[in-house]
């Protein structure tokens, strides 16, 4: 038996028109949390935590899935569609989205990161991530 490779997602263009919308899929840090600047940015980029926060900020002003062009998104964190494209690929593959027919599903909220990410910060965000954590889990 073969198993076929996995299709890739196409990339959108810059002027393709995708639908942003809010999963099903829930974790307990809000996009606005603190935790995000202090853990997620080092980890990811400051373009991609941007694009995270304006994509759930259009889901939540138009209570629901919003339409939006890629031009549209590089406009609202200031930089070319093709970094756009990029970024949403990484968030992908980090797992924090998922796109496939034209739509960005993000989850609801972001999760806590892993130790491995952890041990790429600084010893200050470490520490303040370890104790957030335990502060998570003890809800």
């Amino acid at each position: 038996m073969t198993i076929a490779p996995p299709t890739p997602t196409p990339t959108p263009t810059a002027t393709q028109t995708l639908t942003v919308r809010v999963g099903d899929r829930s974790h307990p840090l809000e996009y606005t949390d603190s935790y995000i600047d202090v853990i997620w940015t080092p980890l990811l980029g400051a373009t991609a935590v941007a694009l995270l926060r304006i994509c759930a900020h259009c889901c939540r002003l138009h209570r629901g899935n919003v339409q939006v062009t890629v031009n549209e998104l590089a406009n609202a964190v200031g930089c070319k569609p093709s970094r756009v494209t990029n970024q949403l690929t990484r968030l992908q593959h980090h797992d924090l989205i998922d796109i496939g027919n034209n739509i960005i599903t993000l989850t609801n909220g972001l999760p806590a990161a892993h130790e491995t990410q952890l041990a790429r910060l600084p010893t200050w965000a470490t520490e303040y991530a370890i104790n957030r954590h335990k502060t998570m889990t003890a809800s």
